[in-house]
C-alpha cells in the first residue's frame, strides 16, 4: 500500500503519524502470524478428524471457537510491542519507523522468521504428512 501511496501521491502511511506508524507496524505482523498459525489449526483439525474414530473435544464449535480467539489474543499481545516501541520522532520533527529505545526490527524480522515461517511450515508439513498417511492407509481398507 505504502509503494502505491509514495508513487502517486508521493507520502507513506508509517510517515504521516506516530499513531499510523504503530498500528501499521502491528497490523503488518499480527496478521501473517495470526493467519499461518490458524492454518496450522486447521490442519490438526484434519489430522485429528481423520486420526480419531471418535469426535474430540477439538470439533465442538464453541471449544474451535475458544481456540481461535486464543490463537488471535495471543498475537495481539506478542506484537503489541509496536504499540510502545514502534515508531519514533527524529530530532527534525519527521517520523522514523525505528524505536527510540532499541533496535526492533532486525531483532524482530528474526523472530517473525521462526513464528511465521519456520514452525509453522514444520508442522503443517507434519500434520498434512499424517492426513496423507491416513487417507492412503484407509484408501487400501475401501477397495
Amino acid at each position: 500500500m505504502d509503494g502505491i501511496l509514495i508513487i502517486t501521491y508521493g507520502f507513506t502511511l508509517q510517515t504521516s503519524s506516530i499513531s499510523l506508524c504503530r498500528f501499521s507496524s502491528f497490523f503488518n505482523y499480527f496478521t501473517c502470524q495470526s493467519s499461518a498459525w490458524l492454518r496450522i489449526f486447521i490442519c490438526l483439525d484434519r489430522y485429528l478428524s481423520l486420526s480419531c474414530l471418535q469426535p474430540t473435544w477439538f470439533h465442538r464449535p464453541k471449544n474451535t471457537f475458544i481456540i481461535i480467539i486464543c490463537i488471535l489474543v495471543f498475537f495481539i499481545l506478542f506484537n503489541a510491542i509496536f504499540f510502545v516501541y514502534g515508531c519514533s520522532y527524529k530530532t527534525d520533527g519527521t517520523i522514523q519507523v525505528h524505536s527510540w529505545a532499541f533496535s526492533i526490527y532486525p531483532l524482530w524480522d528474526y523472530i517473525n522468521l521462526g513464528v511465521y515461517n519456520c514452525i509453522p511450515f514444520l508442522l503443517m508439513v507434519i500434520f498434512n504428512s499424517g492426513v496423507i498417511y491416513h487417507l492412503i492407509t484407509f484408501g487400501k481398507f475401501r477397495r
